[in-house]
């Protein structure tokens, strides 16, 4: 974990990262696309408001999610909710402690208990994701969720080559 909030401008002065499932941080033009000998494939990657955005499978359908390397977990927002409500109302309920460079925040959430997503053709089952019930009136208020550090632990490892705005995932760890 790195002890500071990054964006897109230092990123892409790296070229290409890598974050490790041991918490491990990678950087440099010339670091390979994968960490492993397995095979790789791309997945688009897109800049918005100094934010990476991948676009994740889940459901059938490609999502708009943010990638969050200081996130602990992976969070669906509002847009989630509000397409699947009918489903979550059988869903436990709780409460999600948030912490980040906006401050803390305690919201009311619906809880999954596992849910399958797919990046760059690996499909990783997450448990107990959060999804929020109510706007953050942040910008993540636009997207599907965000992916956090769980989502990495999964893989071997996620690099993300910003000079070709790719994201290649490592291969699923059991």
């Amino acid at each position: 974990m790195l002890p500071a909030i990054l964006g897109e401008p230092v990123f892409q002065a790296l070229g290409i990262l890598r974050f490790t499932h041991n918490h491990r941080f990678q950087a440099g033009p010339m670091l390979p696309l994968s960490g492993d000998a397995s095979p790789i494939y791309a997945s688009p990657m897109y800049m918005e408001k100094l934010n990476i955005l991948f676009s994740v499978r889940t459901h059938d359908r490609a999502r708009p999610f943010l990638f969050d390397s200081g996130a602990n977990a992976t969070t669906f927002f509002v847009p989630y909710a509000r397409e699947f409500a009918a489903d979550l109302l059988h869903e436990k309920q709780g409460t999600r402690n948030g912490y980040g460079a906006g401050g803390t925040s305690t919201d009311p959430v619906y809880i999954l208990d596992h849910v399958d997503l797919e990046l760059a053709n690996r499909i990783v089952d997450l448990e107990h994701i959060a999804v929020f019930k109510n706007p953050q009136n942040t910008l993540s208020d636009e997207y599907e969720g965000a992916l956090g550090r769980d989502f990495i632990h999964a893989l071997d490892s996620l690099t993300l080559d910003l000079t070709h705005d790719r994201v290649y995932a490592g291969k699923a760890r059991d």
